[in-house]
């Protein structure tokens, strides 16, 4: 179940989580989506149907979205770009954009603690939970 946090100060926020698809177009079933600890940027791995032979995809967006709560990171401004490195781990991650590695914000890390916003580095606070 994805989860939205807002940064109260700054008012980023960021979407983490994981979700279904009601309609598997392309051969994909669910997305896991999670944000760049550094940047702040989106990012999506796109599961693959269990009956389709193509491999997860890796997605990400080129800009910041979720720049203020009438505009969440959950509804990204514009088309993901789709990368053609493998996602390996989280531990490995890379991210395109501003090239820190292994700093991400994950659905299990929320779990332990609220994030801390990418931009302002403040404490950012539960926005939202949906399903799919």
């Amino acid at each position: 179940m994805p989860k939205d946090f807002i940064c109260k100060p700054c008012g980023y926020t960021i979407s983490v989580g994981w979700y279904h698809y009601h309609e598997f177009k392309e051969g994909y079933g669910a997305r896991t989506k999670f944000a760049c600890g550094q940047c702040g940027i989106c990012h999506y791995v796109e599961h693959a149907d269990r009956t389709s032979s193509i491999p997860d995809r890796y997605l990400y967006l080129r800009e910041r979205s979720g720049l203020s709560e009438k505009h969440p990171a959950s509804q990204p401004p514009g088309p993901a770009e789709v990368s053609s490195d493998l996602f390996t781990s989280f531990d490995s991650f890379v991210c395109p954009v501003c090239q820190s590695r292994g700093k991400v914000i994950t659905e299990q890390a929320v779990k332990e603690h609220l994030p801390a916003c990418p931009l302002c580095k403040e404490e950012m606070a539960l926005l939202t939970e949906w399903t799919s």
